[in-house]
């Protein structure tokens, strides 16, 4: 069920590239000009856009093959065809909760990204909307929504440390002109004053650590 709704499903060109967020999300990664970065379940690929304005020799994977542009790799990101220690940055936007097992994911990227390489790792919340169960998430058929608490102990057991992170307060205000979309992406931003709990998504800045001698 799950390839076959990002194969047929999915509407991956409806998905507007919203650069500034983009930025937010990788400031982390900015300074690895000529590296190597993978982007993993890409999608499309547009991500290689700021990839390459950073001057990174830029790799996406997604599991579909449907959305791949020209030299962009079909694979499963929980067994990625990738040498240990490969890449010297990864990131992952939006897509891990959708993982059929989001720990063999964090695994993988653990496993081909190098010691002491930088990784960028977006997920969603678990609000306590949700827990009023007034959210249920996405369309999607596999989501996994945690706390902050809950990512950072997953994130931390596959052999990455998180060294910083921050609160995602969403897509643009108009993205569309949709009115109740438009007041629901209002809102988002107002989380960011909130408490964690509340919060919409988290972005974790992450390092492989190197093995102490």
């Amino acid at each position: 069920m799950t390839r076959e709704y990002y194969e047929t499903k999915h509407d991956y060109h409806s998905e507007h590239f919203d650069y500034p967020r983009l930025c937010r999300w990788l400031d982390w990664l900015r300074y690895g000009t000529g590296h190597k970065l993978l982007d993993v379940a890409c999608g499309t690929g547009i991500n290689a856009i700021w990839a390459y304005s950073y001057g990174y020799k830029y790799i996406g994977i997604d599991y579909a093959f449907s959305p791949l542009r020209t030299g962009l790799i079909q694979a499963d990101g929980e067994k990625m065809p990738f040498r240990d220690g490969e890449f010297d940055y990864v990131c992952i936007l939006g897509s891990l909760e959708h993982f059929d097992s989001p720990i063999d994911g964090l695994y993988e990227i653990s496993r081909v990204l190098r010691k002491g390489g930088l990784c960028v790792i977006n997920v969603p919340n678990r609000p306590i909307i949700e827990k009023l169960g007034l959210y249920s998430g996405t369309e999607q058929p596999q989501e996994l929504r945690l706390t902050f608490n809950e990512w950072k102990y997953l994130i931390e057991k596959s052999g990455l440390q998180v060294k910083s992170w921050r609160k995602d307060y969403g897509p643009r205000v108009f993205k569309n002109y949709i009115p109740l979309k438009v007041i629901q992406r209002l809102l988002l931003k107002l989380t960011v004053f909130l408490p964690n709990c509340f919060s919409y998504q988290f972005t974790f800045n992450c390092i492989k650590q190197k093995e102490e001698k």
